[in-house]
Formats: C-alpha cells, structure tokens, sequence
C-alpha cells in the first residue's frame, strides 16, 4: 500500500474474492480463511475416527473429492459444522475448474505447499 493511500474498507474480503483472485493463504494465515474457503467450494473433507462421515462417504453423498451436493449438506454438517460456515453457491463440484484457474495463474508450485492445496486435491 502507498504510505499516503488509506484503506478503502477494514471489512475483510468475501471469500469468493480470495478464492477466484487465486490467493493460496488468505488474508490472515492465523484466522479460518482455509476452513471458509473450503465451505465456500463445498467440501467436506475427512474426518478421522468418524464413523458417521465414512458412512455418508460410502453412502456416496460425500464425493470422492469431498464435494457436497446441496441437498446433503444439512446432513453432513452434522458430521462436519465447518462445512456450512459460509454458503456454497456451487451445485456441482468446482474442484476441478478452481485447479485450472490457480495453474492458469502460474501458481501450480507455490499450491504444492499452500493450505488450499488440500482442499483440491494437490499434494
């Protein structure tokens, strides 16, 4: 920021901002922006020792890339609260596309060691 530009708003961007602007850490490495992304896309990722997500897992209703179709989300918020903190506009899963974008704006390395490279699947 230039040191005589002032903040236009000390609101934080909304979610779907950080995630199609390509940001890897969110605005605060210390808050949620991670798990909120994560909700924004619709993912609900596993659980360890929860036999109620493995069970809606193998029941399909959670995807192979931990996408939740918005009729099941209710359902497996239970299992997984953070999944609803924020509202998903998505009705199928936007895994594959948000990949795109971030190798689309040469970011495919720096994902490898992002937070958000969990949530899509790079490792």
């Amino acid at each position: 920021m230039w040191a005589d530009q002032q903040p236009v708003d000390s609101q934080p961007l909304p979610i779907a901002a950080e995630v199609f602007a390509g940001s890897l850490y969110g605005t605060d490495e210390a808050s949620d922006d991670v798990s909120s992304i994560r909700s924004f896309l619709g993912l609900s990722l596993p659980i360890p020792r929860s036999e109620g997500w493995n069970k809606l897992f193998e029941q399909n209703i959670i995807d192979t890339d931990g996408f939740v179709k918005r009729q099941h989300r209710a359902r497996v918020a239970k299992e997984d609260a953070a999944l609803v903190r924020q509202a998903s506009p998505f009705a199928k899963s936007p895994v594959s596309e948000v990949r795109q974008l971030y190798e689309a704006r040469q970011l495919g390395a720096a994902l490898l060691y992002a937070p958000v490279a969990r949530l899509l699947g790079v490792y």
